[in-house]
């Protein structure tokens, strides 16, 4: 610092012996910093995780992350709900689970004099071929449940080719029927907490583009001839061909459904094809 004449300090003087001060230590500034900083994050580290490690741990602190939020509860819309597990189902996206879901839909069919009844997919990937819904059903998938279509078209059944088309849209004769599928219905719920179907159709676009496929490659949602139908609240994701095809079908209603599949390289997997 530097005095005036009037004993007074001068402020510029004082600057100066600041910066001189730093510019002289900056090593022993930074030794400071770094020490100070380590310390702050040990002791953060301390509270969070309350001690060290098990096991002998040595003192090392470790941080331990909060847990995931609980999934939301899926809601009762129908009287009586069963989930995917009930009936055997494993989803650890290896698991095939269409034996689940054809005793799940059985077990639902009897109660159409009673309101009829929600299969809960809970959050996990569910394998499984091609299975048939019923009237009187809600499907509700969780948030982080996956419907996977298992991609090999041995395991998907042969259906007489649309009507519309007579004699097939791909190829001649009959057709791969839908992942999940439905005729003659009555008051059909696909709904959810934003959960997906996934087609996996990455083979069957290679197989397509190859002329590897003896017949018309399959939908990933049909209902036909059915009516009082809602789709709502799910994600529809690599169909092998169109992703939801409602057929023939009277009082339908679509909202909030998100659909992808790549921009290039995954032909006709068309969003919605009503009617047609």
């Amino acid at each position: 610092m530097v005095e005036t004449s009037s004993g007074r300090l001068h402020p510029h003087g004082q600057w100066r012996g600041v910066a001189a001060f730093v510019a002289a230590n900056k090593t022993l500034l930074a030794a400071v910093w770094v020490v100070g900083f380590t310390l702050v994050f040990l002791w953060q580290s301390a509270s969070i995780s309350g001690g060290t490690g098990a096991g002998g741990g040595g003192g090392f602190f470790r941080l331990r992350l909060a847990p995931p939020p609980p999934a939301r509860p899926a809601p009762r819309l129908r009287p009586t709900a069963y989930n995917l597990t009930d009936f055997g189902g494993v989803g650890d996206g290896r698991a095939v689970n269409t034996e689940a879901f054809e005793r799940a839909v059985e077990a639902i069919a009897v109660l159409a004099e009673r309101g009829g009844g929600q299969l809960n997919v809970p959050p996990g990937r569910w394998l499984t071929a091609p299975f048939n819904l019923t009237s009187y059903m809600t499907l509700f998938l969780a948030e982080g449940a996956e419907i996977l279509g298992i991609p090999n078209e041995n395991y998907w059944p042969l259906m007489p080719a649309l009507p519309s088309y007579g004699y097939g849209r791909e190829r001649k004769g009959p057709r791969f029927g839908s992942l999940i599928h439905g005729q003659n219905l009555k008051d059909v719920v696909i709904t959810g907490h934003n959960g997906t179907i996934n087609g996996q159709g990455e083979v069957w676009w290679l197989k397509h583009r190859r002329r590897m496929l003896n017949n018309t490659r399959p939908p990933l949602v049909q209902l036909m001839w059915s009516k009082d139908i809602i789709v709502s609240n799910i994600t529809l994701r690599n169909s092998p061909f169109w992703h939801l095809h409602p057929y023939d079908c009277t009082n339908v209603t679509v909202s909030n459904v998100t659909i992808l599949s790549p921009v290039s390289g995954a032909p006709n997997t068309d969003g919605i094809d009503p009617g047609i």
